[in-house]
């Protein structure tokens, strides 16, 4: 590989990828912003337009955030854990067990509020 040339997403720094990723996100935050602002949508009315969409296509949008939010929660509430260095969180045994049990509880968590 040359020097200072990044051939994939896995060569590039987190620095550099931070650089990609972020005027993506804003531009996809102000043009929302922006379109939310000179459309003649009403909240009600984009209320009633979602509320109008398949069950299903409700479920896969709410999915898409509930399952992340709901790992990276549990899984600080692991990492935390791990702090704390106790022999019951900090042990291979241990580490598995936490592990099953975040996996678990973003299941559980992740359904729940995407269903409901």
């Amino acid at each position: 590989m040359q020097r200072g040339r990044c051939n994939t997403l896995k060569d590039m720094s987190v620095s550099r990828r931070n650089e990609i990723s972020k005027p993506h996100a804003l531009t996809a935050l102000y043009g929302g912003a922006l379109w939310y602002l000179v459309s003649p949508f009403t909240s009600a009315a984009a209320a009633a337009y979602v509320a109008s969409f398949p069950w299903i296509v409700k479920f896969i949008a709410k999915s898409a955030i509930a399952f992340p939010m709901a790992y990276h929660t549990f899984n600080g509430f692991r990492h935390l854990l791990w702090d704390t260095a106790s022999k019951y969180s900090f042990s291979l045994p241990g580490v598995y067990a936490t592990g099953y049990a975040t996996l678990s509880a973003t299941v559980v968590i992740g359904l729940g509020y995407a269903l409901f």
